[in-house]
């Protein structure tokens, strides 16, 4: 759903506040009007009278030494390597044994939380220019797609009522805090994040593992990513601080990079061109192809970093 400012209803809303404000002032009259005008002076006397110093002093400074920050334990590749230690994280013996046998980099980060976050990224920096023109799609498509899983496909909607049910949140993008062909910061991974209470975290992984691995790329999903991509697309075109900003990141990064393939005019020739080709009887499958393609390069272990910040000594693996 989008919705756009109704430039008559802002005409509307202009003229009824000009007919307010006149029939205030005929209301109040000059004599009103001073009164009003001597009650807003004497008001902003009293605020700008200064704080007493005496009042200041009452309010103690605590000693830094008091200070305390919130203990964090990380386990890395198996690895605790963290200098402060606590008793009950040492004992996690099957954490570090699971999380060691691991292909991919992977960081746990004990807190103290009833809710866990995972974060996951998908490196980009060595993917080929063909490749790396399907990211904003694949990023639009990949959590709202048909997944095979437990012998049966599931529909996007069972995928997406399903990661609703077990999570508080989920978002994925280019970088960290994405939006709209506007990739966010590191933008060389692709971030997938996850909020969810500890209960859950079986049922998340799970999905999400069925999701990169059996993610069923139809061209029925596809084209509905297209025309929201290529909506949005329009929409930034007629922004002016959007097309500054578009302008800007074409001139300053690399063709080979995300901030260059991910601007706005250069996704609206490569999406008329996808839609082209599923629409044609030689290349209908060609667009499906590009993103399994990427999807496979994206899963190699040396691309993939997972990092869980939750109450590890109650995470249950």
């Amino acid at each position: 759903m989008s919705t756009n400012p109704s430039e008559e209803l802002s005409q509307v809303l202009i003229k009824q506040d000009k007919e307010r404000v006149m029939e205030r002032q005929q209301r109040l009259g000059p004599t009103g009007l001073e009164k009003l005008h001597d009650k807003v002076n004497e008001a902003k006397k009293k605020n700008d009278v200064p704080v007493p110093v005496d009042m200041v002093r009452k309010f103690k400074v605590p000693d830094i030494t008091d200070l305390q920050f919130i203990p964090v334990v990380t386990i890395r590749n198996g690895k605790i390597i963290t200098e402060t230690i606590l008793e009950e994280v040492k004992k996690l013996d099957y954490l570090k044994t699971n999380t060691s046998s691991l292909p991919f980099f992977n960081q746990f980060d004990h807190v103290n939380s009833a809710f866990i976050q995972i974060n996951f990224f998908l490196d980009t920096s060595n993917l080929p220019l063909h490749l790396r023109m399907y990211l904003e799609l694949f990023a639009e498509l990949i959590l709202d797609i048909p997944v095979l899983r437990e012998d049966r496909l599931w529909s996007h909607d069972d995928v997406v009522k399903y990661l609703d049910e077990i999570t508080v949140s989920w978002d994925n993008g280019i970088g960290i805090d994405s939006s709209g062909f506007k990739p966010g910061r590191f933008a060389q991974f692709v971030v997938f994040n996850f909020k969810c209470q500890s209960s859950a975290y079986d049922q998340v992984i799970k999905l999400f593992k069925d999701i990169l691995t059996s993610a069923q790329f139809n061209n029925d999903r596809i084209k509905v990513a297209i025309k929201k991509l290529q909506r949005r697309a329009k929409k930034s075109q007629r922004d002016p601080t959007k097309v500054l900003s578009t302008m800007v990141n074409i001139i300053s990064y690399s063709k080979s990079s995300n901030r260059y393939t991910s601007q706005s005019v250069v996704q609206m020739n490569f999406l008329q061109k996808q839609m082209k080709n599923i629409q044609s009887k030689n290349n209908k499958n060609k667009t499906s192809n590009g993103l399994s393609q990427l999807l496979k390069e994206l899963l190699k272990p040396q691309n993939i970093f997972l990092q869980v910040f939750t109450n590890i000594v109650d995470l249950k693996m």
